[in-house]
């Protein structure tokens, strides 16, 4: 059973890195700056340095091993057991520095399917500090890795529905009930699946993934759906 999560929301993530990264006071270099010395060999800047870092793997890991925007770098080119390299140093070293880099070491982990890994470094975040700026897009990102990548789309659901209790207003809902429901298309529970994406239709029907959830609703019909009303992911169970 394969349910696609199709284009997330960008401008809701951009809008949370720049407000996150504002609210922590992150060093990141700016666009355009460049990332080694006058003296260093040229290196293009901005969206172009993916193709510099690809050409030149000596310098960037060199710069990388110091600055969290050369790890990125490295990301970008695909070069994730470096990243990875990158993102350890900058970790031992702490500082402001420090949190990007854990989360930069997850995606990396994700790229390299070691999600477990991933998912330990994203947990350890959360549980660290509960009051983070950033803790529903680490909330979000844990509940997408166990219910689609791992396959475990239970334990996907107790993070969806942490996300929709602590952050109700957060910018990333609309995309986490999207998936929500898709974890219950994952375990071919095709009648609650198709209550939540006509929901989220209903409410959100501008939204970038709206004709993906038409897609799942016409194939949960096609596998014998029957309208039942859509679960409450803030509800507290009842106590027996």
């Amino acid at each position: 059973i394969l349910f696609l999560l199709g284009p997330t929301n960008p401008d809701a993530r951009a809008e949370r890195k720049v407000k996150v990264e504002a609210k922590s006071n992150q060093l990141l270099v700016s666009p355009g700056k460049s990332l080694v010395s006058p003296t260093a060999k040229p290196m293009v800047t901005g969206d172009k340095a993916l193709s510099s870092a690809a050409a030149d793997k000596s310098l960037v890991a060199a710069v990388a091993t110091n600055t969290l925007a050369g790890a990125r770098t490295l990301q970008r080119a695909k070069n994730y057991a470096a990243a990875l390299a990158a993102c350890e140093a900058i970790i031992a070293k702490g500082g402001l520095e420090e949190r990007d880099a854990q989360k930069l070491k997850a995606q990396c982990l994700c790229a390299l399917q070691r999600y477990p890994e991933a998912v330990v470094c994203w947990t350890a975040l959360l549980e660290r500090d509960l009051k983070s700026a950033d803790n529903d897009d680490l909330l979000l990102q844990i509940a997408r890795m166990y219910a689609f990548s791992m396959k475990d789309p239970v334990q996907g659901r107790v993070y969806y529905e942490r996300l929709f209790k602590e952050w109700p207003n957060s910018t990333l809902t609309q995309e986490a009930q999207y998936q929500y429901a898709g974890s219950f298309f994952m375990q071919k529970d095709y009648a609650t699946a198709m209550a939540l994406l006509a929901q989220f239709v209903t409410n959100h029907p501008n939204h970038s993934l709206a004709s993906k959830a038409k897609d799942y609703i016409a194939q949960c019909k096609a596998n014998g759906a029957k309208a039942v009303a859509p679960p409450d992911p803030t509800r507290e169970p009842e106590k027996p």
